[in-house]
C-alpha cells in the first residue's frame, strides 16, 4: 500500500489516492493538504469496565481517530496487527502483574507503540518499572481525559 507523508511526494489525483489506499475523501485531503500519515490513528484501551473508552471517544469526536476497547490483554496483539498508528492505554489497576508481563513481551517488539499507563496510589511504586519497559507515561493519581487525549495527539505529530 502506498503512503505519502507530504503533498509534494504524491504525483497523482485525489481519486487515484482514494482507489489505491481505500481511505475516506476527508482523510485523503488531509494527507495531501496537511501531510498527515495515511495510516489510521487508533487508541486501544485495556480496561474491563468502560471508563476511558467512552471518554476517549468523546475527546476525539470530529477527528479521524478510532477508539478500540480491549478487555483482555491476550487480545492486544490482534488489535496491534492491523495497519495504523497506535497509542495504547493500560488500566494498570485491572491487573498489574498481567500489564507488566504484557509490557515485558512488547519491549523488544520490532514495532514501537507508545503505552500510557493509568494506575493509582496502589500501583504507584511500579512507575519506574513501567518506564523501563517502555511505558511513555504513568499516571498514579488523578488524570483527565483532556490530558490523555493531548498526549495521544502528541504521539501522532
Amino acid at each position: 500500500m502506498a503512503r505519502w507523508s507530504r503533498a509534494s511526494d504524491a504525483d497523482c489525483s485525489l481519486d487515484e489516492i482514494r482507489k489505491t489506499m481505500s481511505v475516506s475523501p476527508v482523510m485523503t485531503q488531509s494527507i495531501l493538504l496537511r501531510g498527515e500519515p495515511a495510516e489510521p490513528r487508533t487508541v486501544i484501551v485495556f480496561e474491563r469496565q468502560p471508563r476511558w473508552v467512552p471518554e476517549m471517544q468523546r475527546q476525539f469526536i470530529g477527528e479521524e481517530v478510532r477508539v478500540r476497547w480491549c478487555t483482555e490483554l491476550r487480545d492486544m496483539p490482534r488489535h496491534l496487527a492491523a495497519n495504523g498508528s497506535f497509542v495504547v492505554i493500560l488500566d494498570f489497576d485491572e491487573n498489574p502483574a498481567e500489564c507488566l508481563q504484557f509490557l515485558n513481551r512488547f519491549v523488544s517488539a520490532p514495532r514501537s507503540v507508545p503505552f500510557l499507563c493509568i494506575g493509582s496510589r496502589n500501583t504507584a511504586e511500579l512507575e519506574w518499572i513501567v518506564r523501563e519497559l517502555g511505558g511513555l507515561a504513568f499516571f498514579p493519581d488523578h488524570v483527565t481525559g483532556d490530558q490523555i487525549a493531548a498526549l495521544c495527539r502528541r504521539q501522532w505529530t
